[in-house]
């Protein structure tokens, strides 16, 4: 095609990395996908907004993503572009404060602020991903959010128009932040410097870090918690079921006990409520889809994504009310379709469930 030549020409004069017709299984966290057409990666900020100027030009339409790690990828279609902010990797810091480029990981960018003094991002140990991802998620654990020091955000729109925004222009709630409703491209991020006793805060990002690994799955391609509840999944499915509300009691009261963590330290797992969630509540998710950690994390033991988004479907069907979908589903930037009868059925699925459908990027 005609744009696609001129695409390859404007990629070469502008020195922007790209590469074509990539399987984004073997690239993306999750391991799911098909091919894309352009990969495309700039290396600064500058090359990142020109070309979202060019592609406009060029009447291109593209998709931009960081780490992938709360992307789940298609493999029944074929995607035309992809831009992908991964090398975006400044980091700066001042008496002023931290400025750091979106595509920073986030691992990175905790240990970064510590060799320099600064502490309040311990709880950020072990989420995976990039930095612009934590601030389109407002990540955090532990009691820590990423959007806790942040003064601004610096932004471009889709046209690759420049602006700024506030901490308060950025509507950061749980798990959520206005980037997830307007089309804003995170270019960096400025954050407070905060002093403190850095030996405690080692101390605290080495329990973290021991702690995600130890309830985390670690072992098969996955996108971490896939569903936020205002409890836990466990407990959202118990309000449809008094049964299983008391066998999950139970259950608690087996696990709590300091005998049974003790016995288990080495090999933590949610084993039990899975067993229980699967006889009482859906038998229709098979075991081969989720961790055994948590039915809230499936696992790529290489399934198909159609087989993935069902699993979502179906947590739906059973959880409660509070139950929001984390993973966003790639379904933009087409370049053609690989298998019609899973492109149908996914199609069907989300036109049964607009929670599904919202989370689709």
């Amino acid at each position: 095609m005609e744009e696609n030549k001129n695409l390859a020409k404007m990629l070469e004069r502008e020195r922007i990395p790209y590469r074509k017709n990539l399987n984004l299984k073997n690239i993306t966290y999750s391991s799911t996908g098909n091919n894309v057409d352009y990969y495309i990666q700039p290396i600064s900020k500058q090359q990142l907004v020109l070309l979202i100027q060019e592609l406009n030009k060029l009447k291109i339409k593209f998709l931009i993503c960081g780490g992938t790690t709360n992307l789940l990828f298609l493999d029944f279609i074929d995607y035309g572009c992809i831009v992908n902010t991964s090398l975006l990797s400044d980091f700066s810091i001042d008496e002023s404060g931290i400025t750091v480029s979106s595509g920073v990981e986030l691992s990175k960018f905790v240990r970064l602020c510590l060799i320099h003094g600064c502490i309040g991002f311990e709880g950020l140990e072990g989420i995976p991903g990039s930095i612009g991802g934590a601030v389109f998620q407002n990540a955090g654990a532990y009691g820590y959010l990423i959007s806790d020091l942040i003064v601004r955000v610096r932004c471009c729109d889709y046209n690759g128009n420049l602006f700024t925004l506030t901490k308060e222009n950025c509507d950061f709630k749980k798990r959520s932040s206005i980037f997830q409703s307007k089309d804003y491209i995170i270019l960096d991020i400025e954050f407070k410097i905060k002093k403190g006793d850095i030996h405690q805060a080692e101390k605290k990002i080495e329990m973290f870090h021991i702690a995600r690994h130890s309830y985390q799955e670690w072992v098969y391609p996955n996108l971490g918690s896939v569903f936020v509840t205002d409890t836990n999944v466990y407990d959202s499915f118990s309000k449809k079921n008094i049964l299983y509300k008391i066998i999950l009691f139970m259950i608690k009261l087996i696990s709590n006990n300091p005998i049974y963590k003790r016995w288990f330290r080495k090999s933590p797992s949610n084993k039990l409520k899975n067993l229980a969630t699967q006889k009482l509540i859906t038998d229709k998710i098979s075991p081969h889809i989720y961790s055994h950690k948590s039915i809230n994390t499936f696992t790529n033991r290489n399934n198909k994504s159609i087989d993935i988004v069902k699993y979502y479907f179906e947590m739906f069907l059973h959880l409660g009310d509070d139950a929001k979908l984390e993973n966003e589903i790639v379904f933009s930037s087409i370049s053609r379709i690989i298998n019609k009868p899973d492109y149908d059925e996914f199609n069907s699925i989300i036109s049964k469930n607009e929670k599904i459908k919202n989370k689709i990027k």
